[in-house]
């Protein structure tokens, strides 16, 4: 029986890649993305690729009720979570990092 694998950010760069390489080893992948949803649909055609079941699920991983659901989701279409990939972030730009406010690290974290 195929793990499954849970990738945030998995619609482009790093995520992505992370979300191809589970396929090709075997992974179901479920690919979280916030906005870029024909990203994560083409990054999907490549798990399937592998011959490997997959799912899109938007989310933002801000919002704790969303990871709970996010999970669920992808138990209900792909299998329960074996592997998860916290890849999502926020790039705050326009500041050196001593100038940047506690709370908006704890947030880019």
């Amino acid at each position: 029986m195929a793990r499954t694998l849970l990738v945030t950010g998995g619609s482009r760069g790093i995520g992505a890649a992370i979300c191809r390489l589970g396929a090709e080893r075997g992974y179901n992948v479920a690919i979280v993305y916030n906005r870029q949803r024909e990203r994560a649909e083409a990054v999907l055609r490549d798990v399937e690729a592998f011959g490997r079941r997959g799912v899109t699920i938007q989310a933002d991983t801000s919002d704790p009720a969303r990871i709970v659901r996010m999970f669920d989701e992808t138990e209900q279409a792909i299998g329960k979570v074996d592997a998860f990939v916290s890849n999502s972030g926020i790039i705050h730009k326009g500041a050196p990092l001593v100038d940047i406010a506690v709370e908006t690290i704890r947030e880019i974290l």
